[in-house]
């Protein structure tokens, strides 16, 4: 539902270490929390040149106003499945194994990138506070619950990240 909120404009630079970084801040629909993500640097400037549509107000581009909201929402995952075939992702494995000893798998959603990226960043060793602020979720407990099981490096991240501030 998210998507459907969507404003290039909200794309402000951000000056950090001699470089610019274009982050992505906006209010979670669901929890009225607001999300802040820093895109690369290439995910941000072709944000930046999606159409807005004319018929649309600027606080909602991609919501169609014939519709209502839950339909709005079945369209856009209606899309997302199209996309995902179109792009021959039809599953996901996860890390562990079933009962059978085969990978565990799920039919492919755009919901699991949101997981995929919360693991990865959790995996080099982000902290989970700043993965839930990136998420746009309230505290960390979801971010714990749902994705910190998956990151068996999460350990070896945090050793890292100490150690790298040694020199320091």
């Amino acid at each position: 539902m998210d998507v459907a909120l969507f404003d290039p404009a909200r794309i402000r630079d951000l000056h950090i270490d001699g470089r610019t970084v274009g982050v992505y801040r906006y209010e979670r629909v669901k929890r009225r929390v607001e999300a802040v993500v820093p895109p690369p640097a290439k995910v941000a400037a072709q944000l930046r040149l999606v159409p807005m549509l004319a018929e649309n107000s600027l606080s909602m581009p991609f919501r169609n106003p014939r519709l209502k909201l839950d339909s709005d929402r079945n369209s856009w995952s209606l899309f997302d499945r199209h996309a995902l075939k179109a792009a021959g992702v039809f599953w996901v494995e996860f890390p562990t194994l079933d009962a059978a000893g085969r990978p565990r798998r799920k039919q492919a959603n755009c919901k699991q990138f949101q997981h995929t990226f919360a693991v990865r960043q959790l995996v080099v060793g982000q902290r989970p506070e700043a993965v839930a602020k990136m998420l746009g979720h309230v505290n960390t407990d979801i971010v714990r619950k749902h994705s910190a099981p998956w990151v068996e490096k999460m350990d070896q991240a945090h050793v890292s990240r100490v150690v790298k501030n040694w020199g320091a």
